[in-house]
């Protein structure tokens, strides 16, 4: 797709939407532009006082570990990346980052005490750490190249991540105050987004090569024993795994609209995943499994829905006051 899912969100043209140049084909307009952050930028409109709204594009979302609060990254058309978060039934809304630059892609610790986030707040995007309600960021790596797309391990020891710091965007790992950096992919294409299995043995990623479909792949802890476990004609992203890890969900073109679908660890048992009449673009599960978490919609309009993990009883979670 030759669009990182999370890159420096800088790029955008002229800091306006470009969602109707990001749908997961390549059209003539994507050939021209370079790599963009987040393949899909949405809208949520948060309520304010006298009647009026404001548009928000949501990038990307996390749930806490103990399944009460869900952070996200949201921009307006003029300011930057920020974090927020909200409760599960869409109160509390917070702003929990406050930068002139750009702060995204959110992974919470074991414990729900800390959020790991990108940021380019020290002039390029490296890899942070703060408390869940924003406060004592720290940052955790330091190079002139990028470092992007955190994931806190589930022992809340390590952090997997994508660095271009070797010249190309590989998967690293490190401990949580930054040192004992590991490489774990060296190969000639991209690797993005780690996502660790729950019993922390795994790491699910996706794999861009050349101008091949991206696929999904699973490797070790270690990066040892890469596996595609997509190997379709689509593009399939932003995967994530079910609390159970026997499945992994992910989104895709494979129907020709974007959409959600889950895949067993082995390749077998593709299927959709029912978001009700909305077209999902997002989703992460609960971590019980009970729940989605997905950014549905499309342009102009999208939101935060929580479900039933089969789809049913769907709740959009209002992302402003009464």
């Amino acid at each position: 797709m030759n669009i990182p899912a999370c890159s420096e969100a800088s790029t955008l043209t002229n800091r306006k939407p470009l969602y109707m140049m990001m749908k997961m084909g390549r059209s003539a307009a994507m050939k021209k532009t370079k790599p963009i952050t987040g393949v899909i930028l949405f809208v949520i409109s948060v309520g304010l006082s006298n009647a009026q709204t404001k548009s928000y594009f949501c990038q990307e979302l996390s749930w806490s570990p103990d399944g009460k609060r869900i952070a996200f990254s949201a921009r307006t058309e003029k300011e930057p990346f920020e974090i927020y978060e909200v409760n599960a039934d869409g109160s509390g809304l917070k702003q929990i980052t406050n930068d002139t630059t750009e702060d995204y892609w959110t992974s919470w610790s074991q414990d729900g005490r800390k959020i790991a986030f990108n940021s380019n707040r020290d002039g390029n995007f490296e890899i942070y750490v703060m408390s869940s309600d924003g406060s004592n960021p720290v940052r955790l790596t330091n190079h002139p190249e990028k470092d992007i797309c955190p994931s806190f391990s589930p022992d809340g020891k390590k952090i997997a991540f994508t660095s271009v710091r070797d010249g190309n965007y590989e998967l690293y790992v490190m401990n949580i105050d930054g040192t004992g950096l590991k490489r774990l992919t060296n190969t000639p294409d991209k690797e993005y987004n780690p996502i660790w299995s729950p019993n922390g043995k795994n790491l699910v990623y996706y794999y861009e090569k050349g101008d091949r479909k991206d696929q999904i792949y699973i490797c070790s802890a270690d990066g040892s024993k890469p596996k595609n476990i997509t190997n379709n004609v689509a593009n399939n992203i932003f995967p994530a795994w079910s609390a159970g890890g026997k499945e992994i969900i992910f989104t895709s073109n494979l129907d020709s609209l974007e959409g959600i679908y889950s895949i067993k660890t082995d390749g077998s048992g593709l299927k959709p995943v029912k978001t009700g009449n909305a077209r999902a673009f997002f989703t992460r599960y609960s971590p019980d499994g009970s729940k989605l978490a997905v950014i549905t919609g499309g342009w102009p309009s999208s939101s935060i829905t929580i479900m039933n993990a089969d789809g049913t009883n769907l709740v959009q979670v209002k992302l402003g006051p009464e």
